[in-house]
């Protein structure tokens, strides 16, 4: 388990600036994350620096952006 930080306003009005969350990575030993999950993971840019996003899609489904 590992202490997490929010450092920005894209997850409200769930998660705002500043909340502390302890995100469990243990937990996809024994399942797959789900739509409506919230995931931390790895920057691919910085390193050391974590992104938090939620789960919008699955296997099989589209997804527009516009």
């Amino acid at each position: 388990m590992n202490p997490t930080t929010v450092e920005s306003t894209s997850m409200m009005s769930n998660l705002h600036n500043g909340d502390k969350l302890i995100s469990n990575k243990v937990i996809l030993f024994f399942r797959e994350s789900a739509r409506g999950d919230i995931v931390v993971f790895a920057s691919s840019v910085a390193e050391g620096d974590d992104h938090m996003n939620r789960v919008i899609g699955e296997p099989g489904d589209v997804v527009d952006l516009y």
